[in-house]
């Protein structure tokens, strides 16, 4: 079936290896068909991956991304995700309008946990332990930690956060 057919406002859609090949023409697709789409790339060529996708894109459709924040928190968490970098929200902003999109909205999320991941990035570093930390912590622990990042979801859009981990950005392809 032709992504052109199916008329999918108001879903939300996430691809994954969105900045090449199918990923991204799936998501361009799904954007072009009214889907919020939520697009993981990884690139080392962030603006051409981005301008890529806004070429594609229908004039209006909108995109959200998430990215890495605060450079300084590079660790082998990075390195194990194949990020290529992490953002200051600056730079994001300036990075999403050199590829033409018009920024609706741009905000760092998980915020009420960054005192905690920033401590463990700050104390890895200091006795120059870095690992990638992936192992998921005891099925407890992981449940509060998975109410307290769920309770960003009901206030982010109205509230930008003023530090986090990670940025989300809503962004359109001018009309």
């Amino acid at each position: 079936m032709d992504l052109k057919e199916l008329s999918l406002a108001g879903r939300v859609a996430i691809v994954t290896g969105g900045s090449r090949g199918i990923g991204r023409a799936t998501a361009v697709g799904l954007a072009n068909s009214g889907a919020r789409v939520f697009a993981v790339a990884r690139s080392a060529d962030d603006l051409a991956s981005l301008r890529a996708i806004q070429k594609r894109l229908k004039p209006g459709a909108a995109l959200l991304l998430t990215v890495p924040a605060n450079p300084w928190m590079w660790s082998a968490h990075d390195a194990a995700h194949h990020h290529f970098r992490r953002y200051t929200k600056k730079q994001l902003q300036e990075l999403l309008v050199r590829a033409g999109f018009e920024v609706q909205f741009l905000s760092y999320f998980n915020s009420l946990l960054f005192p905690l991941i920033a401590a463990a990035r700050i104390g890895s570093k200091i006795v120059r332990r870095d690992s990638a930390d992936d192992s998921l912590p005891s099925a407890p622990i992981n449940a509060v930690l998975e109410k307290i990042f769920g309770l960003e979801a009901r206030f982010i859009d109205r509230v930008p956060m003023p530090f986090g981990v990670s940025l989300v950005a809503v962004v359109r392809r001018a009309a």
